[in-house]
């Protein structure tokens, strides 16, 4: 009875100097320190079409125990503009014990465009109704987050009768924001005719909406892709035109004030009038 009280003891013993020395030695080795990341410069200036690997040129991470660790940075995330064409993008580095070091850095984008609308076709209709498609021809594309037509937002239609107006026009505007939190918005009209009017033949444009920055002017003859007909579109000689027979009136664009707005484009024969297009143009700072 004696030996098994003292071997119990030495057993106990023993076990409590593994636990010990486990103890002493997860002590000895405890890591709580993350990486500390470094950069040349807290703020830079890059391309919208910088990859990550750009992103990480002259950065470096050192960890206290694990060395140099920067194959382990890495960006996380990036901010809404904080500034002109600025964000912060958010870096994070790890080490063996899975302590994370994190750093931020301004980043100047040095070729950034605005969201762009796209209009592929006029936006004429029989008739309009709360199931009206005004988008069906409207697309949106943006430098940094490519199409992003699927964030367009119609914000105001009144389709009551009191808001057509003589001319049969329904304004609209249509409203989208991108990832850095830029939103762009543009005025256009929808037109309300009846179905004997759509089938007139009239100036055929690839874009209905043209973006050009304060000071320039838009050279809109030279954007005539044919005409639209019932049939489709065509060329100018095959229905029987030419040039001559297209005016355009942009009277009323201001080229040296930012805005959106209106050229008609006709298609005359003799002193008739055929029919007209609208040319949206979005004049930029």
């Amino acid at each position: 009875m004696k030996r098994l009280c003292v071997a119990i003891v030495i057993v106990f013993v023993i076990t409590g100097m593994v636990f010990i020395a486990h103890f002493l030695r997860r002590y000895q080795t405890k890591d709580d320190i993350p990486p500390v990341i470094s950069a040349e410069s807290d703020s830079i200036i890059m391309s919208v079409h910088a990859d990550g690997s750009e992103l990480l040129n002259g950065m470096s991470a050192y960890d206290d125990k694990d060395g140099d660790v920067s194959d382990s940075l890495m960006v996380v995330s990036r901010s809404v503009f904080v500034g002109q064409d600025t964000v912060v993008i958010n870096y994070a580095a790890f080490d063996s014990h899975d302590n994370v070091g994190t750093y931020s850095q301004k980043v100047v984008f040095s070729d950034y465009v605005h969201p762009r609308f796209s209009l592929s076709a006029p936006l004429i209709f029989s008739t309009i109704n709360e199931t009206t498609n005004f988008l069906a021809n409207v697309t949106c594309m943006d430098c940094l987050d490519g199409d992003i037509t699927s964030r367009i937002k119609l914000i105001s239609s009144d389709l009551s009768d009191t808001a057509i107006s003589t001319n049969g026009k329904v304004d609209l505007f249509m409203q989208v924001t991108n990832s850095v939190g830029d939103t762009q918005t543009v005025s256009v009209s929808a037109i309300v005719q009846d179905k004997n009017e759509n089938d007139k033949s009239c100036p055929a444009f690839s874009e209905y909406l043209w973006y050009v920055k304060r000071g320039e002017h838009l050279d809109i003859y030279g954007l005539v892709s044919g005409i639209r007909t019932s049939r489709g579109i065509v060329r100018l000689e095959d229905a029987g035109y030419t040039m001559d027979n297209i005016f355009v009136d942009d009277a009323l664009v201001r080229y040296d004030e930012p805005g959106t707005y209106v050229a008609a484009v006709t298609l005359h024969e003799m002193e008739n009038v055929i029919g007209t297009t609208d040319l949206y143009i979005v004049v930029e700072d």
